[in-house]
């Protein structure tokens, strides 16, 4: 994992606390893109929305519910996939 990649998951916490702006879904979302290096660029394409879509899923202003189960699918969130 490169230095670049500790150091923001370093400033995030494994717990998502410094992520206030994301709900519970988009902080677990994102720590996993981070610890990946997958990009939001990369999800937005593989489920078919803009990126700034997807960051409304992630934040709580879109409810995302037809992407949610997808992008749960993508990163291996098996608790988010059933729901």
């Amino acid at each position: 994992m490169s230095i670049i990649k500790l150091f923001i998951l370093q400033l995030l916490g494994e717990d998502g606390e410094n992520m206030p702006h994301y709900t519970e879904f988009g902080a677990e979302a994102r720590k996993i893109m981070l610890k990946r290096g997958i990009k939001m660029i990369d999800v937005a394409k593989e489920i078919g929305v803009s990126v700034s879509y997807l960051s409304d899923i992630f934040n709580g202003a879109r409810a995302g519910e037809k992407q949610k189960p997808r992008i749960a699918k993508m990163l291996g969130m098996e608790s988010e996939v059933s729901k």
